[in-house]
């Protein structure tokens, strides 16, 4: 099936050599596909060792997912954001949904994870949390708690709809809307340039 979007992802593996417990660090591919399906990839060997077929819900038939447009992955979950203008969060262990937001009004075009960060001035260490972006057609964009689904805020632009986005470490978000890329705070949403 046609390949949409793929995103790197890692894992602390632990190995008992001799008396010693080893954590290795293991590196996969994600990818998302036009069959509605996230398949797993063991970078080092290139074979596939999971495919998630994202279906949900108690009824029978399960309810599918559909397209896989974006694909994040954090931590013990992915996420997709898929035509249906829904992001979900899955489980990396056995594909089930933990979350689903329908918040946007349009098309999500851009989903990006910000890890937690640090900043050590002369007088204070600065945190940042963990933080999903998404952006959309609707003009926003919205900031997640990424384990719980919990919209955090939203920064509503008055421009053309947005397509894409970057947000940095430090908390720098470039969006680009249309032929503009519009340079803000993470945070506030104010203009930095």
């Amino acid at each position: 099936s046609f390949v949409f979007c793929l995103r790197v992802g890692q894992e602390n593996e632990k190995e008992d050599a001799s008396d010693d417990m080893v954590e290795n660090i293991k590196w996969y591919l994600y990818t998302g596909s036009y069959d509605g399906t996230v398949r797993r990839w063991d970078i080092a060997t290139g074979e596939c060792v999971k495919e998630y077929e994202l279906e949900y819900g108690e009824e029978v038939p399960r309810f599918r997912a559909g397209c896989v447009q974006l694909l994040e992955v954090f931590g013990p979950l992915f996420y997709t954001c898929t035509a249906d203008k829904v992001l979900r969060a899955w489980s990396i262990a056995d594909g089930e949904m933990v979350w689903e937001s329908r918040a946007h009004t349009d098309a999500i075009t851009g989903l990006q994870i910000r890890a937690k960060n640090e900043v050590h001035t002369i007088f204070e260490v600065l945190e940042t949390p963990d933080e999903l972006y998404t952006c959309s057609s609707d003009k926003s964009v919205r900031v997640w708690e990424p384990l719980t689904g919990e919209c955090k805020r939203v920064l509503r632009f008055a421009s053309q709809p947005l397509y894409s986005l970057h947000v940095r470490a430090d908390g720098a978000l470039f969006v680009g809307a249309g032929s503009t890329i519009i340079y803000c705070d993470s945070d506030s949403g104010d203009a930095i340039r």
